[in-house]
């Protein structure tokens, strides 16, 4: 691991999506390690549940885009791209999100906002 680009740490796991391959890897309560490797390169936010990851923005996406897709045997399959948008309608302006557990969270001057996998 050169730089971990996203780390989300929920409960009593963590997971993390790092540099240079930019596998997804989840290290549980009992210390067991697993890995999924993605087609996705320099997303700094992820939220997972068991079976799904939701990614932010790739290199040179503009703000707001995000890949939901699931956690199949060692891959990530990109199921969709998404957009990421605010309550009246207009794309997040920048790629500042904070995951937790299967949230990712974006904080403004109006308010916080959550985008979930369920």
């Amino acid at each position: 691991m050169a730089e971990c680009y996203a780390l989300n740490v929920s409960g009593s796991q963590a997971v993390a999506y790092y540099y240079t391959d930019f596998p997804i890897c989840r290290v549980s309560d009992d210390f067991r390690v697993t890995y999924w490797t993605t087609q996705l390169r320099g997303c700094r936010e992820l939220a997972v549940t068991r079976s799904r990851a939701l990614l932010t923005a790739q290199y040179n996406d503009p703000p707001g885009i995000g890949y939901v897709g699931l956690l199949e045997g060692n891959d990530f399959r990109s199921v969709g791209q998404v957009r990421f948008l605010l309550p009246d309608g207009t794309q997040i302006p920048t790629h500042s999100f904070v995951g937790r557990g299967r949230h990712l969270y974006y904080f403004d001057a109006a308010g916080a906002y959550r985008a979930t996998l369920d």
